[in-house]
């Protein structure tokens, strides 16, 4: 469960609002989230392992666990949408001091905004979205040196 948390957290960091805690602060803030998320939805062994091997899970309650865990970070909104704005503005708040990060996650950021353009079948419920975030997610951080 520690990969799959670290790999969470690198995916989605930036969502986080406080600017000021340090990183220890904001992964164990966001792995208490998870973890609520996971006794919620419950997951299957096969679907952690899944994600944790950076692969997008086929389990429903997988995909609404990071829909969970997503919404509770303020990376996807109440229709179940990436939260677009509101994750440039934490990103330019985090990076404001560092130039090169700030490019690169704003490019990351604007890699992953065609997730919303995707239909999915359940609406503003968030899950399958939620699957297509993770998987820009994994795809695009190592192309934007985030892993």
């Amino acid at each position: 469960m520690e990969l799959l948390v670290q790999l969470f957290f690198i995916c989605t960091f930036m969502s986080l609002e406080a600017k000021t805690e340090t990183v220890e602060e904001l992964t164990q803030k966001y792995a208490n989230t998870m973890v609520a998320c996971a006794h919620q939805y419950k997951p299957t062994s096969e679907d952690v392992t899944k994600m944790q091997n950076k692969q997008v899970p086929e389990g429903e309650s997988a995909k609404c666990m990071l829909a969970c865990v997503y919404r509770a970070t303020g990376m996807m909104d109440a229709n179940g949408m990436l939260d677009v704005e509101h994750v440039k503005k934490i990103t330019e708040e985090h990076f404001s001091g560092e130039p090169e990060k700030l490019t690169r996650a704003n490019q990351f950021n604007d890699a992953c905004k065609v997730v919303n353009e995707q239909a999915v079948s359940d609406g503003n419920k968030g899950c399958e979205r939620a699957a297509l975030i993770f998987k820009c997610s994994v795809e695009q951080a190592p192309l934007h040196d985030f892993i």
